[in-house]
């Protein structure tokens, strides 16, 4: 498996997870526990969209503790002394891209 290989693996995981994932709607409480950046306390305009990106952050760390992704974890593991980068920085830089696509695609371009 190439590296591209690698972040096309994440990529496709983390698009996955978006595309599970509801919108949190303006007005919803924000929930401290995936909050680790202080967005406040209630969903608002300004904020729906990064607080949408620690939701699927969340879903997708927790979508870990299931199978399959033991086999994936497993391969990963397995390349990772015989490549000459970090094979899970690839995967997981794949798996941001891939929600911030997805989130493109539903929220329009990335406010500043």
């Amino acid at each position: 498996m190439t590296k591209q290989d690698i972040r096309n693996l994440g990529f496709s995981r983390g698009n996955n997870i978006a595309s599970w994932a509801d919108v949190p709607e303006v007005g919803t409480p924000i929930d401290w526990d995936v909050d680790w950046i202080g967005l406040g306390e209630t969903v608002t305009e300004e904020n729906q969209r990064e607080y949408m990106e620690l939701l699927c952050a969340e879903a997708e760390s927790n979508d870990r503790q299931n199978s399959p992704f033991e086999f994936t974890a497993h391969e990963l593991n397995e390349m990772a002394d015989s490549k000459p980068y970090d094979v899970w920085e690839v995967f997981e830089d794949g798996i941001r891209a891939g929600i911030r696509a997805n989130l493109r695609k539903r929220f329009g371009k990335e406010r500043k």
